[in-house]
Order: C-alpha cells, then structure tokens, then sequence
C-alpha cells in the first residue's frame, strides 16, 4: 500500500505549511508463527530515546531487544512485548536484513520502519522515486520505456522483500 504522512502547522506568519514525514510503501506480510509484538523504531540517541520510551510507556511494549550486531544498536531500538519468546523466534540476524533492505529499496535510508503484530509482519519503506510515481499517459510509447522499467521494478518490491525474508 503507498502511504504518505505528513503534518499540517502554521509557521510564525500564520501561514500553513505541510511537512512529510513519510511518504513510500508499507507492506503486510503474513508471518509463518505467532509473534510477540516487536517494534523496530529508529536510535535518536540515549537522552531522546529515554524521553520517547517515556513518553510512548503506555503504548510501546515493555522490554528492549538487543542484536549483537552494533551497527544495528547504532540504528535501532527494539521493544517487544515476551523478550523470551522475541529471542527465540527472531533470528539474531534480522536487524541486518532490515539495514541491508533499506539500503537496497531507500539508498541513503539506514532505518525502515518495521513491526511484528501477532501473525502480521510490517514494513514500511520510504521510496526515493516514489512507488508507482510515473506519468507516461501523454507520453509516445517510444518514450515510456524507462518509466514502465521504473513501475515493474516498484511492482517486484514486496516479492523482493518476501523472498529475502524466506531465506
């Protein structure tokens, strides 16, 4: 699914200006078990991380995940709801994938934003071109050939992703 947020405020003239925050696809996959909810939100360092935890305590789940990868620590912050049962079911290796996805789908992006619900498995990627960004409709066929590549390559992304999840 394409989504875009973004927010609405006025600036000091009283004139109202629209900032996104996010604007790519978010995608659902189907996980194989039930899973604890995990939550991967990007690193604002130590003293913003301690402010957010506390501000979203009512909804953020209790306990922090760690990698053993530091680059991921660099990256993420991870709380889940059963640290036990989030460390057995998830693979220590999954802050990697998640770090080499954004590279591969958002260039210069190292963070994703990513979720585990229950059977669901979120992700949501910001995509530089915008996914299915293309005006072609008044163009020569002649002329469309590289934005039809550019919509078929949007198109394979969720399967992309899948299958890497898969090995």
């Amino acid at each position: 699914m394409r989504a875009t947020f973004s927010q609405r405020e006025r600036d000091s003239d009283g004139d109202q200006k629209s900032t996104v925050h996010f604007s790519g696809i978010v995608i659902e996959i189907e996980c194989l078990v039930e899973m604890p909810t995990i939550v991967f939100y990007r690193d604002l360092g130590a003293l913003m991380n301690r402010f957010f935890s506390w501000a979203a305590r009512n909804t953020l789940p209790p306990h922090k995940l760690h990698f053993p990868d530091p680059e991921v620590e660099e990256v993420f912050e991870v709380h889940t709801s059963d640290l036990d049962k989030a460390k057995h079911l998830l693979h220590p290796e999954f802050g990697r994938l998640l770090l080499d996805l954004a590279q591969e789908h958002q260039g210069s992006s190292r963070h994703v934003s990513a979720a585990f619900a229950g059977e669901r498995f979120y992700i949501g990627l910001n995509t530089p071109s915008g996914f299915m960004d293309f005006d072609a409709m008044d163009l020569p066929l002649s002329e469309c050939s590289d934005k039809i590549h550019e919509a078929f390559k949007d198109l394979t992304i969720p399967r992309c992703i899948i299958d890497r999840l898969l090995d």
